[in-house]
């Protein structure tokens, strides 16, 4: 029909018979559809090609995450041991340090209990030598009075006449 139309004297639509119009609208409208089944046709191709490059690539990157997941929870299984380890580490170390605590609580006790020592022997020594100190002034009076008695015995028998005096009594 097409081909008619092409071929016939250019006309003006109003110089158509209706017939002759609905043949060409339905003849056209065949062609515009024809045209957009084509079209659409081309569209579903490239659509498949572009979902099908889609696929492949979240594949790839589904593929890549897999290894990433199974790198990471490999790591995560190792961490777990360390972490297993370090517990049981900080577990002996709490105990190493309540033990080190019992010590040094041990060890305060006893210090305290030396500082009440010193300081009852500091005590006791100064009472020492205030006794001493005492003592020796007893000593240095007890010396006086026997120098003094030697003294009276040395007149005394120097007066009475000479006679030898007593050997040291020493």
């Amino acid at each position: 029909m097409l081909a008619r139309l092409k071929s016939a004297p250019a006309l003006t639509l109003a110089q158509h018979p209706d017939t002759e119009l609905d043949e060409l609208r339905a003849e056209l409208a065949n062609t515009n559809m024809w045209h957009n089944m084509r079209q659409l046709a081309s569209d579903v191709q490239e659509l498949k090609l572009k979902n099908a490059r889609d696929v492949q690539e979240l594949t790839r990157k589904n593929a890549q995450l897999t290894g990433d997941v199974q790198e990471l929870t490999r790591k995560n299984a190792q961490l777990a041991g360390d972490v297993q380890e370090l517990t049981r580490k900080n577990a002996q170390l709490a105990g190493d340090v309540q033990e080190l605590t019992g010590d040094v609580q041990e060890l305060t006790r006893k210090n305290a209990q030396l500082a009440g020592d010193v300081q009852e022997l500091t005590r006791k020594n100064a009472q020492l030598a205030g006794e001493n100190t005492q003592l020796k002034a007893r000593v240095t009076q007890l010396e006086q009075i026997h120098l003094c008695a030697i003294l009276c015995l040395v007149e005394h028998f120097s007066i009475e006449g000479s006679v030898a005096l007593p050997a040291n009594p020493e």
